[in-house]
């Protein structure tokens, strides 16, 4: 589709390169090394854009379950001025709960947690799926769905919630594997229209 076409147009745009490694981001772990090939090529053209730091990180954590690598990614980006405050406090809980440091990884959500709802006193329908991606990791499942749960709830609120890319997410991220077997999540995926 559009992305193809990008490539085609511009193929050596950085942008258009960190879309395609988005794009396999989300198929999950059988495209991950390619994902991980695109960004470290990324990294070499354009070493201080946290963008691709980040996603670097991520491709290394989730779908390459690398996480003292990714950790090494995500403090570059995080040394880089600007940025989004409660995005690499999500990331930092993401990848500290992945290395086992769960007791600091809880301390960090909460930060996030506050950061995020501010003066609404709660989390969009986004912060509740990022919230459950980081209890996920820290061994959390029924934390993990009742963030999900709620988050579906919010997606009225939250119009992403309602995006191809997080039923794709449900269906494909790794990240999600640990409910997979669980009603809840399957009963997850058929609300959001997601097939399982």
């Amino acid at each position: 589709g559009q992305l193809q076409r990008a490539v085609q147009l511009a193929p050596d745009s950085n942008e258009v390169r960190l879309a395609q490694a988005d794009n396999l981001r989300k198929q999950g772990r059988t495209a991950g090394p390619e994902a991980e090939r695109l960004l470290r090529d990324l990294v070499q053209r354009a070493p201080a854009d946290k963008r691709v730091l980040r996603m670097l990180a991520l491709v290394l954590n989730n779908s390459l379950r690398r996480p003292d690598e990714a950790l090494v990614y995500y403090d570059r980006a995080n040394a880089l001025p600007g940025g989004d405050s409660e995005a690499l406090l999500s990331q930092r809980a993401w990848l500290l709960a992945s290395l086992g440091e769960t007791q600091v990884a809880g301390l960090v959500l909460k930060l996030f947690e506050q950061l995020s709802a501010g003066d609404r006193g709660y989390l969009s329908g986004g912060q509740e799926w990022t919230a459950a991606e980081i209890l996920i990791a820290m061994g959390r499942r029924d934390d993990a769905l009742a963030s999900l749960e709620a988050s579906v709830k919010r997606r009225a609120e939250d119009a992403r919630l309602n995006s191809l890319f997080n039923q794709a997410s449900l269906r494909f991220d790794p990240s999600w594997d640990p409910l997979r077997a669980d009603p809840r999540f399957g009963a997850l995926l058929k609300e959001l229209g997601a097939k399982k």
